[in-house]
């Protein structure tokens, strides 16, 4: 991931300060009501967020296109940005020097989600359905 941040830092022209960070989410959903699957989604995305600092005012944009053509774009609104918010300000954004900081962060989990069958994780959540269920007695008036 450090090489495509290198890649979209590298599209940058006439900018004070970049960051870029980049986000792959791994996601498994499954809803479950009264005792029966609704919905079973698992999917993968992967974007990158660029904020700049360019003519002193600040530029943002992200997107999940990484192709060479949507980090451009990415990179060309966030400097579009930053320039039409330059008219506007009366003093521009002036930063602290800090040193620059190279990140990676993957999670610690004891078990990866990712190697447990979607079936397993359904039959999982029905159980927990089945465990949380109370009686109609106890339940807030506006579940009748």
């Amino acid at each position: 991931m450090f090489d495509l941040c290198e890649q979209i830092l590298g599209k940058l022209k006439g900018v004070e300060y970049a960051d870029v960070r980049i986000e792959s989410y791994d996601n498994t959903s499954v809803t479950v009501m009264d005792g029966q699957v609704l919905k079973c989604l698992r999917y993968f995305k992967k974007g990158a967020a660029i904020r700049l600092l360019a003519k002193g005012a600040w530029g943002f944009q992200s997107t999940t296109d990484l192709t060479d053509e949507g980090l451009k774009k990415a990179v060309d609104a966030a400097v579009a940005m930053a320039g039409a918010e330059s008219r506007r300000l009366k003093k521009p954004v002036e930063l602290a020097p800090i040193k620059v900081c190279k990140d990676e962060v993957i999670p610690d989990v004891k078990i990866d989600f990712r190697d447990i069958a979607i079936d397993d994780i359904m039959e999982l959540c029905l159980l927990w359905n089945k465990a949380i269920k109370v009686s109609k007695a106890h339940c807030m008036p506006y579940y009748d």
